[in-house]
């Protein structure tokens, strides 16, 4: 991966890296989650079908994701069906247990026309970073440096989370 995306200049060219095979995929997504909360990003905002290929139980990260924890700070889910993460992700889950506030978890509705601008997964940290899954059979990815990309896909993100419902709840209460 190329260093210069780790501190891009504000007025340079936007820049991509095409990332290829799951396991640098999959590589790149984990360092793009610990940057932003090196970053101490207000936000971190994740799509994704159902989450069960992102590295959301790797140690390095929930301590990551402990550190970066503060008042405003939101980690921001959006899937379609949240079942494959807690079954995959059984750490996560307890991390998201006792770090319930920090974590808007939604679930897209199956109702409505098919958006084909949607991406397949997303990852939207401090702008202008932001990384893009575009073929998740062939574990294709883009990891992007570009302000007005950042900014249509957080427009998108927001629109979609307006239209999708909580779900993935921090504890299950039963009577």
């Amino acid at each position: 991966m190329d260093a210069s995306m780790d501190t891009p200049d504000p007025g340079a060219a936007p820049q991509s890296v095409l990332l290829e095979g799951q396991a640098a995929v999959e590589a790149a997504l984990l360092e793009q989650l610990l940057q932003a909360c090196r970053d101490g990003a207000p936000q971190i905002c994740c799509f994704d079908a159902d989450f069960q290929h992102w590295p959301l139980s790797n140690p390095q990260l929930l301590e990551a994701l402990r550190q970066w924890v503060a008042p405003r700070r939101r980690l921001r889910l959006l899937a379609r069906d949240y079942q494959a993460m807690a079954r995959r992700h059984p750490r996560f889950v307890q991390w998201r247990q006792i770090y319930g506030h920090v974590v808007e978890a939604r679930q897209l509705s199956e109702e409505g026309p098919v958006d084909h601008r949607r991406p397949v997964a997303l990852l939207l940290g401090r702008e202008p970073q932001m990384w893009r899954l575009i073929d998740a059979r062939q574990g294709r990815a883009v990891l992007e440096s570009d302000a007005s990309a950042h900014g249509a896909a957080l427009e998108w993100f927001d629109a979609v989370s307006q239209r999708s419902e909580e779900s993935f709840a921090a504890s299950t209460l039963g009577l």
